[in-house]
């Protein structure tokens, strides 16, 4: 199957989509290696540590190319259920929706509260919450 990949990689004349069509190939090469039992006890574990460096390496290269790559199977909106990969771009009503359905949100104060209350300073945290945005940091 990867044979069949490469090749097909190999025939794209579209030098920027080849590149990144390459490092996909690459990944899963790689998830291949790390993911499948029958690599099991062929490999040493120096050498799987050196797989295992070698997907960060190329998921670094990958990041610049993510979102065209999700982009390209044309998922919609509802089944990728993403609140910052919309295609109406619509980031932050999106994340402000999905954090008052949160159930996290349910309550005024988390459970727990109570607890933790009298550990507070909430003077301090009323003038930190009074400073402009740029002071905070």
């Amino acid at each position: 199957m990867l044979k069949i990949l490469v090749s097909k990689v190999k025939d794209n004349k579209d030098a920027a989509v080849q590149k990144a069509l390459s490092r996909v190939t690459v990944m899963f090469a790689l998830s291949n290696v790390l993911d499948d039992s029958q690599w099991n006890g062929f490999l040493p574990r120096k050498q799987l540590k050196l797989v295992k460096e070698a997907c960060v390496q190329v998921m670094e290269e990958i990041r610049p190319d993510a979102i065209g790559l999700v982009d390209a199977f044309d998922y919609p909106d509802h089944i990728l259920n993403s609140t910052i990969g919309r295609y109406d771009g619509n980031i932050y009503e999106s994340l402000y929706e999905a954090a008052a359905a949160s159930k996290l949100n349910e309550y005024e104060v988390f459970e727990g509260y109570s607890v933790l209350e009298r550990y507070l300073d909430k003077d301090f945290l009323k003038l930190r919450n009074q400073l402009p945005p740029r002071a905070r940091l």
